[in-house]
Order: C-alpha cells, then sequence, then structure tokens
C-alpha cells in the first residue's frame, strides 16, 4: 500500500506478526480492508503538520486461542468528544462494521501519542494452527 500509493519516507512501518495467527480466507478479506482503511486514516490524520507517520501492525495468537491484531500510529489522536462507537464518516463505519461481521472486539485507544485499533478474535473464529510436518530421516 505505502508504494503503491507513492508514500515513501512519509510513513514508516514497524510489523510484528506471529507465524500462529491463521485466519480462514473469508476472514482475511474484512481484515485486509480493516487494515487498510485504519492505515490510511493514519496517513491521513495522525500528523496534520504534514511529519512522517510510524505505523506498528501486531498480530500474535494469545493463549485461550483468540488472535489479537493490533493497528496503531504515533499521530495525534481522535479529536476531543470523538466517539469511536458512533462518530465518523464513512471509513470508521466499515471498521465497525467489518470488526462485527468477524466477530471480533475492537477497541480503540486514543492520545496524544498516538491511535491503537485492537481487534480480538475469538479462538471458534480462527483457523486452526496446523502443526508442524515432523521431520523424517
Amino acid at each position: 500500500m505505502i508504494s503503491s500509493l507513492s508514500l515513501g519516507d512519509s510513513v514508516g512501518l514497524v510489523q510484528r506478526l506471529s507465524t500462529q495467527c491463521h485466519v480462514s480466507p473469508e476472514q482475511a478479506q474484512p481484515l485486509g480492508l480493516i487494515l487498510s482503511e485504519v492505515m490510511m486514516n493514519a496517513v491521513k490524520y495522525a500528523h496534520p503538520t504534514g511529519i512522517p507517520v510510524q505505523i506498528h501492525i501486531n498480530c500474535d495468537r494469545k493463549p485461550d486461542g483468540s488472535v489479537m491484531i493490533e493497528i496503531g500510529d504515533d499521530g495525534v489522536g481522535l479529536p476531543d468528544g470523538f466517539d469511536p462507537a458512533k462518530d465518523g464518516g464513512t471509513g470508521f463505519r466499515l471498521i465497525r462494521s467489518l470488526a462485527s461481521t468477524l466477530g471480533a472486539d475492537m477497541k480503540i485507544e486514543s492520545g496524544c501519542l498516538g491511535l491503537s485499533f485492537c481487534l480480538s478474535m475469538p479462538a471458534s473464529m480462527c483457523a486452526p494452527v496446523q502443526p508442524k510436518a515432523a521431520a523424517t530421516h
């Protein structure tokens, strides 16, 4: 996305993705749309002065089998009085709708040091982790 939009030096991206974060093909599309929308919002709104935004993406499987996906930035956060459960434009409505479709709990934390979207998908909604094949000699 960063290269296709020619964002170059205006976006830094840090990824920490566990190999245990398996989702079904049906879940991959809405997750990709959520990720895309959150990243575009970060690029557009995180730093109104135009300084480069740092975006981090983390994905990990928790001990209970749920998958936790966090997408965050180092920007100015949401405006005062903004209610992520009901405010926002088309993008926020899309994010909320897709998270609901996935059966994911969504938690949004906003402050002067950034904005973070956390999606928690219950184990029952996640693709099972495939065991590694045993090596044969």
